[in-house]
């Protein structure tokens, strides 16, 4: 902390777009993945919200009726 607020702010506001850009970036949305973790399915990087929405599926969609 410098004592000057605003400096302080523009310093904190290009620390985070530094980390933004550094971030690896999900290949169906393209933001950067800034979660702790992410998902990595042959070299093609997700993030979570992507892998919920594109391929998270009811288990009773494929149970078998017989």
């Amino acid at each position: 902390m410098s004592g000057d607020p605003i400096q302080d702010y523009h310093r904190r506001e290009a620390e985070y777009e530094k980390f933004l850009t550094n971030s690896p970036q999900c290949c169906l949305c393209g933001q950067p993945i800034t979660d702790e973790y992410l998902y990595d399915i042959f070299d093609a990087l997700y993030c979570e919200d992507c892998m919920k929405k594109n391929y998270r599926k009811s288990t009773d969609l494929y149970v078998r009726e017989d």
